[in-house]
């Protein structure tokens, strides 16, 4: 039901999902809603739970289902069903209201499609065409799909998989442009069927990940070995394509391995040939062979064991064409198991999730910002518990003596006089913790115009016109404070999966430290960047009650390899948070001088402090100070060694110092400490003739 993007606890994102999501046991009876679906079907939604879905939800259409309320009200909603095990799982959205998802499809940048039985495109989405270099949505309609697959025995096995499990997640396609340019998507889609069970269209969404292929460069510094091979005329297995790391199992370079013979590689031949019919035995089963334990020779004749990953490669007349795969020396299995597996899980399900994260809620933002004509950017310091809800509860109080004249049953009078309570009470109850105060408020709101619009469905047209202004203004107020908390979550959403993976790409620095990486070096303004990542950050720093204050030059320019720069001043703005306490009207100091030769960079916080035994062990990867997990502050201990590690790689040099915030303290650790990092980062440098600059 859910994917681990890193995110402390996924069942909080699925309660804050704005879509509604509906599970049902074996025997279809509804067993869980969450939040957004329970406000959507309104206060008696908890009395469904138990019944059969096909007793509540009466199905219209394809996809489409309504819901009765009382008094006869009905909520039109969209989407479907997806059996996973035993259960059903669906996600379904309030479609009562279609102009406000008209143009939904249209304002995201993955491609949206549907396609019939006989494989043509009868729905496609402007991101779709554009992926594939289409002018026009209306240009790929009608056409036949397998003219954009490169290979048609790809687009048979994606089919196959489809049909065998109903979904598919994530699958990854090589596909064509209209100009026949090679492009890699990522796939996700399902099989629609009819009312009689039969396979009538298939729909998904497509991302193009060709651009992404920076986080397919891993494998070349992974210590998996990847490799392609052509079946030649004579039973000749030609390697054709391999990375550094295949070679280097087999003793070989990349430059003598390329154009030999793989079977020169089994130890021998009943080896090779046991190997090829597992692997044809898989292949004709539309299965790639995995984790097969194979016995192979080094170029000096030592043997060894390798655990390899196969996917043979077939013409549409199944003639054999080659073979493409990994494999991995397990000689020295214990030891590698761990890096070997936590990349494997880390490049295949979790990079790619989180890839679609950042993209969809990135666009739902900008959804968002289109719809209300509000901007992030202008409405991040506001906040949805502050000023504006304590004008729409005053402005409710005030209208309540109205209310009660004109004959509002006191019932109602009741509930909305307990929920304005809980408004007044929330800063008492949740102190500063921002971002509950901020979930409350929102409920409460949300409910209180409910209740509006009840008021006013029941005496449509006979409400004084005095009161029936007001009650519109008191509605637009409280549009206004949701319109802003939708627009700062999902913000929130998307500041998580970036930060989460600058913390993965820290990871990976780490784990290949060994290895020299390349760096990008351009003249930068520093400032720029900086101003990025306290924006990025700003979420996590209100929540606290925390402000970035920034000091200093606006222009401040060095030759800098912007991807990781970014990344290290991220991971010191993001310890600068994490290690504050929090505190109402706190801040965090950031100062940039520009001096001759160099720019300084200082970042100070106030809250947890740093042992003078330490001050140089916060620096090692994995090291966590005694004081860190304080609060149960999470952390991986690699922030700091990495941003060490990659300043270093710039010829700077990083300083850490935590003080006493009270002059002549004794030293002790009982009160906030001011703790401040300095980094120093030459304006120019020399590269060598490689263009890399060595770790320091």
């Amino acid at each position: 039901m859910m994917v681990d993007v890193g995110i402390s606890h996924p069942e909080e994102l699925i309660e804050q999902f704005p879509g509604g999501v509906i599970i049902l046991d074996s025997e279809r009876r509804i067993e869980y809603l969450n939040r957004e679906m329970k406000k959507m079907l309104g206060r008696n939604s908890e009395k469904i739970i138990g019944k059969k879905f096909k007793e509540v939800f009466k199905k219209t259409s394809k996809e489409i289902y309504e819901y009765e309320k009382k008094r006869g009200k009905k909520v039109v909603l969209r989407g479907k069903l997806q059996k996973i095990e035993d259960k059903h799982f669906g996600c379904l959205v309030d479609v009562s209201d279609l102009n406000k998802y008209r143009n939904l499809f249209d304002g995201v940048p993955a491609g949206v499609y549907r396609v019939n039985e006989g494989n043509k495109i009868i729905m496609a989405n402007e991101g779709f065409a554009k992926i594939f270099g289409y002018d026009s949505a209306e240009e790929v309609i009608g056409m036949n799909v397998r003219e954009l697959y490169l290979s048609e025995e790809d687009m048979k096995k994606f089919i196959e998989n489809l049909q065998e499990e109903g979904s598919v997640m994530n699958y990854i396609l090589d596909m064509k442009k209209k100009d026949g340019q090679k492009i890699i998507i990522s796939a996700s889609s399902s099989i629609i069927k009819d009312d009689n069970g039969d396979q009538v269209e298939r729909e998904g969404t497509i991302l193009d990940v060709t651009e992404k292929m920076q986080y397919l460069r891993a494998l070349e510094e992974m210590p998996t070995g990847y490799y392609e091979v052509e079946h030649k005329k004579g039973g000749r297995h030609e390697i054709v394509d391999c990375n550094a790391a295949f070679a280097e199992i087999f003793g070989y370079s990349k430059d003598e391995i390329i154009g030999m013979d793989i079977s020169e590689l089994y130890a021998n031949l009943d080896e090779k040939e046991r190997f090829m019919q597992n692997l044809r035995d898989e292949s004709e089963k539309n299965r790639d062979l995995k984790d097969y334990e194979l016995k192979v020779k080094k170029k000096d004749e030592t043997e060894f064991f390798i655990e390899i990953d196969c996917h043979l490669i077939k013409d549409t007349k199944g003639k054999e064409l080659g073979r493409r795969g990994t494999v991995r020396d397990i000689t020295y299995k214990i030891q590698l198991k761990k890096t070997l597996e936590d990349m494997d899980k880390f490049v295949h399900q979790y990079i790619t999730p989180l890839i679609n994260i950042e993209i969809s809620t990135e666009a739902l933002v900008d959804i968002l910002e289109l719809m209300t004509g509000l901007e992030y950017r202008r409405i991040k310091h506001v906040s949805p518990s502050e000023r504006i809800a304590d004008e729409f509860a005053l402005m409710l109080e005030d209208t309540m003596p109205l209310f009660k004249k004109i004959g509002i049953p006191s019932k109602i009078l009741l509930d909305i006089e307990s929920h304005l309570a809980d408004i007044r009470e929330r800063k008492e109850l949740f102190g500063n913790d921002f971002s509950l105060m901020d979930l409350w408020t929102r409920e409460h709101i949300s409910y209180l115009l409910g209740r509006l619009r009840y008021i006013s469905d029941v005496l449509k047209g006979k409400l004084p016109e005095n009161i029936s202004n007001r009650m519109k203004k008191i509605e637009e107020k409280g549009q206004y404070v949701l319109q802003i908390y939708a627009i700062k979550q999902q913000q929130r959403i998307f500041s998580t999966a970036k930060l989460t993976h600058n913390v993965i790409e820290s990871l990976r620095f780490y784990l290949f430290k060994g290895k020299e990486i390349e760096f990008d070096f351009r003249e930068k303004n520093i400032y720029s960047i900086i101003g990025k990542n306290m924006e990025l950050l700003y979420p996590y720093a209100q929540q606290k009650g925390l402000n970035f204050v920034y000091k200093g030059e606006r222009v401040a320019k060095a030759s800098i390899a912007e991807e990781h720069f970014d990344r290290t001043i991220s991971n010191l703005l993001m310890n600068a948070v994490k290690y504050s306490y929090t505190r109402e009207g706190g801040y965090i100091d950031i100062v940039v001088e520009d001096n001759d030769e160099e720019v300084k960079i200082e970042i100070s916080n106030y809250g947890i402090p740093i042992r003078r035994d330490e001050i140089n062990k916060v620096f090692e990867y994995g090291y966590r100070g005694i004081f860190s997990p304080d609060w149960n502050r999470v952390g991986s201990g690699i922030g700091l060694a990495d941003a060490k590690a990659v300043i270093e790689k710039h010829g700077g040099r990083i300083r850490i110092e935590s003080v006493p915030s009270q002059a002549g303290h004794s030293g002790e650790y009982d009160i906030p400490y001011i703790t401040t990092v300095r980094a120093y980062i030459p304006k120019r440098r020399e590269k060598n003739e490689k263009g890399v600059v060595g770790r320091g």
